[in-house]
């Protein structure tokens, strides 16, 4: 709608604004940060012998820790058409490394809505105990809070073709707890349900459209939500002032661009959506005219702006790692050599090593050296290569004055004493082959897509192992129970549960010629759950194997509705 625009389009404006402000701060200045002191390291001990080549290897740099602000523009995508809502919260970020940091993030939200079309003999049962078989146009107002701690991996701190970057490019996922409350605007001030004789008779089908009928909604509405929403179950609930308080396992995962400003500070925008077990946010989740529950849950987002801040004694550490281009050291290194004058090429002692890298200069001739022009020690023993009798001696024992291990000699046991032993131990007592009796197999279980009894690709290898295992048992006979999740009717379910059994049966005898009477057909609809859920539950959907114990048979087609699912999946066409 129209507020909801208005609100994007300030955000753009002030990103837009920021950028262009920093930029003219740092007209004409390098974000070139390489040169890290020795003091700015974990180890500068390591670091000075690496700067003298003593050490391969530099110490990590200790960088700073980041903290930051950010506000923007926060709603839901659900059931109800968002309109204005904003949001604010906290950060505070480390790195591991120059790509990944944890940043654990405090965020609350406000988002509001209103429907555009209306919802009569809704399954809310709030709602149709004040309106009944009338009318009611969603309006709701919702409170957000929750603690995220995320992973962050940066792109472009890596780079080859120049120092560090003044912009970052990132991504993130992060696991959270939130809590939300949604109150409905639902009753006018004497506490009676609003009347809807002003709303004007259009189709919907354009914005234009839409931003009309919900302003009118707005203008009957007296701005006071009143009546709280339906609430989802969490998985912590406190109990305060007679009611339940929930709280939610959420997913956060989103995109970023930072600026660099200067080794202090940094802005960013930012993108996120977040993921919880949760359809009532905007305090709808059923289908106008009917008592069914609507497909999928509602996502909050967040647009926001960023405001970052480096903490630390810039003496003793650099800006966080994601800022810094590792590469640096070795570009330098790699300058520096160039600017060195004309090398002394001459090789005096004849070891492929010229005399300004020969650290080294009397090495006897033929003797191997390594890249600095030294005899090489293979083995490590203290007697160079050319010198030892036996270069790679095994390790952890004394050498001779040749080099040579002295490994002691092994108590190997006679073939006569191995004899005596296995008839001593009756090894050979004991029948080579055992009946493994009657085994109740372990057979795999398949899964559907919803609504579906098609044979996914997915389940191909795992029929191929119900087939293998009946082909090289021949006397054996096997019970196929189909299942599913509980989103529609117990009629409806136990029809697709049937038809499930006897896809997989059918593929069976079909692509892998099974007898059909050594394939047992039963169902068990939406009561034999694997995962307690009311909802949609892929592991739910299933077809599973038994072995038979015998007594079984098949479960005629139920009663209910025939075009229950769709079918469709693989065929002998597509192998």
């Amino acid at each position: 709608n129209s507020m909801t625009r208005k609100v994007q389009l300030l955000l753009v404006m002030a990103m837009l604004f920021s950028f262009a402000t920093v930029s003219q701060a740092q007209n004409g200045t390098s974000s070139n940060m390489s040169g890290i002191t020795d003091d700015q390291t974990v180890d500068p001990a390591q670091t000075k012998e690496w700067r003298t080549g003593d050490n391969p290897y530099s110490a990590r740099p200790k960088d700073m820790w980041e903290v930051g602000v950010n506000v923007g523009y926060f709603f839901y995508a659900g059931d109800v058409t968002p309109n204005f809502g904003y949001g604010g919260g906290l950060s505070l970020r480390k790195s591991l490394n120059y790509s990944w940091s944890l940043r654990f993030d405090y965020m609350y939200g406000y988002a509001t809505g209103t429907s555009f079309y209306d919802y009569r003999n809704t399954g809310d049962a709030k709602i149709r105990n004040i309106y009944g078989n009338q009318p009611y146009y969603y309006d709701y107002e919702s409170h957000y809070v929750h603690g995220n701690l995320k992973a962050i991996y940066s792109f472009n701190n890596i780079m080859f073709h120049q120092s560090n970057p003044k912009f970052n490019l990132y991504a993130f996922m992060g696991l959270g707890l939130a809590w939300y409350e949604t109150n409905l605007d639902a009753t006018d001030a004497n506490g009676n349900p609003y009347v809807y004789g002003n709303i004007p008779d259009l189709p919907t089908t354009t914005r234009e459209q839409r931003d009309i009928v919900q302003a009118a909604v707005r203008d009957i509405h007296n701005g006071e939500y009143n009546v709280l929403a339906e609430q989802a179950t969490g998985i912590i609930e406190f109990e305060a002032n007679g009611r339940a308080y929930p709280y939610f396992l959420e997913i956060e995962t989103g995109l970023g661009a930072a600026y660099r400003v200067n080794q202090r500070f940094n802005i960013g925008l930012e993108y996120s959506i977040i993921s919880l077990p949760s359809d009532l946010l905007d305090g709808q989740r059923w289908r106008t005219g009917t008592r069914t529950l609507t497909q999928g849950n509602d996502f909050p987002q967040y647009i926001n702006l960023r405001f970052n801040f480096n903490l630390g004694n810039t003496e003793t550490k650099t800006e966080p790692l994601w800022w810094l281009n590792p590469n640096d050291n070795i570009y330098n290194d790699v300058a520096e050599l160039k600017k060195r004058p004309v090398l002394d090429t001459e090789d005096d002692d004849n070891d492929g090593v010229i005399n300004s890298f020969d650290q080294e200069d009397d090495t006897p001739e033929g003797a191997p050296v390594d890249v600095r022009g030294v005899a090489l020690d293979s083995d490590g023993d203290g007697i160079r290569d050319f010198e030892d009798e036996e270069r790679y001696s095994p390790p952890g024992y004394d050498v001779d004055e040749r080099g040579v291990a002295q490994v002691p000699q092994p108590d190997f046991l006679t073939e006569a004493e191995l004899r005596r032993i296995a008839d001593e131990e009756g090894w050979g007592k004991y029948p080579k082959t055992a009946s493994t009796g009657n085994l109740d197999w372990f057979l795999p279980i398949i899964h559907f897509n919803f609504n579906s009894y098609g044979i996914r690709r997915e389940a191909v290898p795992e029929l191929y192992k119900v087939a293998n295992v009946l082909k090289n048992n021949p006397s054996l006979r096997i019970v196929v129970s189909g299942y599913t999740d509980a989103p529609a009717s117990p009629d409806y379910n136990r029809v697709l549960s049937y038809k499930r059994a006897k896809s997989a049966i059918d593929y069976l005898v079909a692509e892998y010629g099974i007898s059909r009477d050594r394939l047992i057909l039963q169902y068990g609809g939406e009561e034999s759950k694997l995962i307690g859920t009311t909802g949609r539950e892929f592991f739910n959907r299933r077809v599973e194997f038994k072995t038979a114990k015998g007594g079984e048979q098949d479960m005629g087609m139920p009663s209910g509705p025939s075009n229950a699912g769709r079918g469709g999946g693989v065929n002998r066409a597509s192998y």
